[in-house]
């Protein structure tokens, strides 16, 4: 608990520095004239179908098991994340993300690894930047660098930390319409870092109905019943990899979760949301290394219900 409530105040401080820094900019730029969000402001509302700039929430999974050899788990996890752009000029930009998660797997039942529980801590720092090359085309590159491990290690251990991205090109047909492309260097899936990914944004002419769509990790459909009320349905990929140290012995383990579910989100104003929803996972794995590289545990886990409920803000 401890740990936890320090991660929280820490990313609340880090969530601060980043608004406050993105607010200096936006009042510097716009007493030189127009801003980057009156310049562009259509077309992220367009690519960003959430619509919020932090989130703090918490997601259950409940009895989570695979094979014979896989330990039934519930999984409570904790999460903060933000991202928040400052103006460089009315065409280009710099974005800076922030995300500490935390993720408690209680276990059922023992296993060849005998532990009763594990806690993993995600830590990063995502800076950007981004260029309009025209009205419609969009060029945007992400470095992710980041902690995930058990805090059991030390915060320095240089095992612990890792250098991720993303580079996309977004391009807009029409109004209602993006199309993008891009290359991400990520552990969503656990045997494949290196991923090109496609998607798509679709909105209706009255913004009412919204689908934003970025194959191979996830894929969104929205409609708002009214201003205040939307619904929606999604397929999120997620996944990490962390270094732990358990029984003096020191892991790699990797999670991936592909989860299906449906909500409902209610305005609170024009600022700030409250979301809630539930599904069942779809494809899950749960993975032990050891560094000599003997495999301790490789498991799919069987599909089970999750709930998720997170507040959301938009400044």
């Amino acid at each position: 608990m401890r740990k936890l409530s320090s991660l929280f105040l820490l990313s609340l401080l880090m969530q601060g520095v980043l608004i406050g820094l993105a607010d200096a900019d936006s009042n510097s730029a716009r007493r030189e004239g127009r801003s980057f969000k009156e310049a562009h402001a259509d077309f992220f509302h367009l690519f960003f179908a959430e619509r919020t700039d932090l989130r703090v929430g918490y997601l259950y999974e409940m009895d989570a098991k695979g094979g014979s050899n896989a330990p039934e788990y519930q999984l409570h996890n904790a999460f903060v994340d933000g991202l928040f752009q400052a103006q460089v000029s009315t065409d280009s930009f710099v974005s800076i993300g922030t995300t500490v998660d935390a993720r408690r797997y209680d276990f059922s039942q023992g296993s060849n690894l005998n532990f009763d529980s594990e806690d993993l801590y995600k830590v990063s720092l995502k800076p950007g930047f981004g260029t309009f090359i025209n009205d419609d085309f969009l060029f945007w590159a992400q470095l992710e660098l980041g902690s995930y491990s058990d805090l059991d290690r030390g915060p320095i251990e240089a095992e612990n930390y890792q250098a991720l991205g993303n580079i996309q090109f977004v391009y807009r047909l029409n109004p209602g319409a993006q199309l993008l492309a891009g290359v991400s260097y990520s552990n969503t899936y656990l045997e494949q870092k290196l991923l090109p990914f496609v998607g798509i944004r679709l909105m209706s002419d009255t913004g009412a109905f919204q689908l934003a769509v970025d194959l191979p990790f996830n894929a969104r459909a929205g409609y708002y019943l009214n201003p205040h009320i939307e619904t929606f349905a999604q397929i999120v990929a997620k996944g990490d990899r962390y270094r732990v140290r358990m029984n003096d012995q020191d892991f790699n383990v990797g999670v991936h979760d592909e989860r299906a579910g449906i909500g409902i989100r209610f305005w609170l104003g024009s600022q700030v949301s409250l979301t809630f929803e539930g599904g069942r996972t779809l494809n899950s794995q749960f993975k032990f290394y050891t560094d000599t590289p003997q495999l301790y545990y490789d498991g799919d886990i069987d599909p089970h219900w999750f709930a998720q409920s997170y507040l959301g803000i938009a400044f």
